[in-house]
């Protein structure tokens, strides 16, 4: 046989559910163990190499006077963009989080946050599990460390410090720091479906569920309370209990409070405030209770309701506010009420807002809303929680958690017609600027105290950009997906007005959609395209294709790694190597690997390489 073969690193993944209650036992670390298996010596191929020196050369072309061409329709000096001519805008909101990927990382959809009595953020999400973030890690629970369910719709803590976690469709999740038991419809829960849990004041654990009223659970057994006992609806959305012990659930047809009776468990004094006071007619989704003990009620397109309770401990008057009175949205997802006293209402689609009672109310309303126009990464936002030194985090359908600081950081913004688009590329510079090249219209420029635009007069207004590179020089590079890759030799904002050049596929680059730049040992610049990979060194293009021994054209991304050798992922083709100085003094040659050589896909969508010289690739895309 007398081969090589290669380690293929599997994770093996393991997870038991029974019908019945069980426990899972979970390490304080994450439970997974990458196991080595050696496949037989004959079940792998060697890598593909192809010397160069054995197939057709690769097309050349000189660049007149080594030049790029000036930017099509723009001027031989474009405009500086002055900072402290544009508009001034607040940006309030800050990302702070890390994303660690489908494992260990945020999950885009956040549907709970609650803060640990030791200062932990658990947040609960649809489809990722629970995730705890502790400001510099995130831990994720999935159902592979007996979760329940990875679509989490609610969380509490009790008073022994364990946690109840509440999901859709999986029933009920009970994490006492070392494992899981799950309860579940057929153990006594009304429903597997959970909106809302509730700890009352004697331990009793209540759970609102979609379509089974509410479960009460003492530790030992279930009782339920439902339309049976009068509620109004079976659907209840969510469940508080204020400070007097009371009782308050938003239901599918309006508000209902009442008392549990401590040794049976049910349900007394129930009010149906829908009926008597006409607030949170409907749906209602969120309850809060405020400190001075008024009750605030989110409704799914009423807006929210404010309940207050007459002196003596009489009947209540209800307002309802909405759009009308400046509330960000109708459709309140989540009521929060933060240490200064403030209330936030997290809104469907319209951003949040928040009322402060200290402030007299100004002309403009009785409430500031904040939206993706102030820094918000989503105008859905969810629910949210304050950690220890005041900060909101605001979970959002889409966009993950956004972070609000309390104080507005004033950022200039010069605009120069660029529309509020998708960034497809953010990069950092050496001098710790941050560029952002969006889809269309333009590159941003953030130097920690102003954005600069650049597009229109400067760039042509239809570019979409893919990457961007800076080379040791200090020349940036900005790929696109249409036109080619544009260089800028002086720095916007250095003094010097910014000159952006073009070199395109009417110079010699294999194509014109460039999906990733590099930068090899040589200062070479490798521009891969939908055709092959172009080679510039500042005077000539080498062109590599297939011909050369590339394992596809379409070339999605590259990597020089630490040996100096550059490696290309290709759509359909595997990961191609090329050795420029091969160790036993031959000539330059590419080495192409794929599935049969242990790859999971032959579809290389990115590449990375870790202090120890390992390549990590991502895999994806139809083949």
């Amino acid at each position: 046989m007398g081969r090589y073969v290669a380690l293929i690193a599997l994770l093996v993944f393991v997870a038991g559910c029974a019908e019945k209650q069980r426990v899972l036992p979970i390490n304080k670390q994450m439970p997974y163990k990458a196991v080595g298996v050696v496949p037989s010596k004959d079940s792998i191929s060697l890598p593909k190499v192809v010397v160069l020196d054995t197939c057709p050369v690769p097309q050349t072309i000189t660049i007149a006077n080594g030049r790029l061409l000036p930017v099509p329709g723009s001027r031989t000096q474009p405009e500086q963009l002055i900072p402290g001519s544009g508009n001034l805008k607040p940006a309030l909101f800050s990302i702070n989080l890390i994303n660690y990927g489908a494992e260990h990382g945020l999950y885009s959809l956040v549907n709970v946050i609650k803060k640990d009595r030791g200062g932990n953020f658990w947040f609960g999400t649809g489809g990722g599990g629970v995730i705890r973030f502790d400001g510099k890690t995130a831990t994720t629970f999935t159902t592979a460390q007996g979760l329940a369910s990875n679509n989490i719709r609610c969380l509490a803590e009790d008073k022994k410090g364990n946690f109840w976690f509440g999901s859709h469709g999986g029933g009920v999740s009970y994490y006492d720091g070392r494992s899981f038991t799950k309860f579940t419809k057929a153990k006594g829960l009304s429903s597997n479906n959970i909106r809302g849990i509730a700890i009352d004041t004697v331990g009793n654990v209540l759970f609102a569920t979609s379509g089974g009223g509410i479960s009460v659970y003492d530790g030992k057994l279930f009782s339920i309370i439902s339309t049976k006992n009068g509620f109004p609806s079976d659907n209840i959305n969510c469940i508080l209990q204020t400070k007097n012990g009371a009782i308050w659930c938003g239901t599918d047809s309006g508000v209902i409070r009442f008392f549990i009776e401590p040794t049976k468990k049910k349900a007394v004094g129930i009010t149906n405030f829908s009926v008597i006071y006409g607030s949170g007619a409907g749906k209602v989704l969120s309850i809060a209770e405020e400190r001075t003990g008024k009750i605030w009620m989110g409704t799914d397109g009423g807006g929210v309701s404010c309940a207050t309770q007459q002196s003596g401990g009489g009947g209540w008057t209800v307002a309802t506010y909405t759009t009308a009175q400046g509330l960000a949205g109708n459709v309140v997802k989540n009521i929060f009420e933060d240490i200064r006293g403030r209330m936030w209402y997290c809104t469907s689609g319209g951003g949040v807002s928040c009322y402060d009672p200290s402030v007299p109310v100004s002309t403009n309303g009785m409430f500031t809303t904040y939206t993706t126009d102030q820094g918000l990464y989503s105008n859905k936002v969810e629910c949210a929680a304050e950690d220890e030194n005041g900060n909101l985090w605001f979970g959002t359908d889409g966009g993950g958690v956004s972070r609000f600081d309390g104080d507005a950081i004033k950022i200039n913004v010069v605009q120069r017609g660029v529309s509020k688009t998708t960034a497809t590329c953010i990069s950092g510079d050496r001098k710790k600027g941050i560029w952002l090249q969006f889809n269309e219209n333009g590159i941003a420029q953030y130097d920690g105290k102003y954005f600069m635009y650049y597009s229109g007069d400067a760039l042509p207004k239809d570019c979409h950009f893919t990457s961007m590179l800076e080379d040791r020089s200090g020349k940036l590079w900005f790929g696109t997906e249409d036109k080619g890759v544009f260089t800028c030799d002086q720095r916007p904002g250095s003094g010097t007005p910014a000159h952006f050049k073009l070199l395109g596929a009417g110079q010699g680059l294999r194509g014109a959609r460039i999906w990733s730049i590099a930068e090899d040992n040589g200062g070479r610049i490798w521009l891969c395209t939908g055709d092959g990979v172009s080679c510039y060194d500042g005077k000539q293009i080498v062109n590599y294709t297939t011909r050369q021994g590339l394992g596809s054209n379409a070339v999605w991304c590259s990597l020089r790694d630490k040996d100096g050798n550059m490696w290309f992922g290709t759509f359909g083709g595997g990961l191609s190597k090329f050795i420029e100085h091969p160790s036993d003094g031959g000539p330059a040659r590419f080495m192409t690997y794929t599935t049969a050589q242990g790859l999971p896909l032959n579809s290389i969508k990115s590449i990375a390489q870790d202090n120890n010289g390992n390549l990590w690739l991502g895999t994806g895309g139809e083949e």
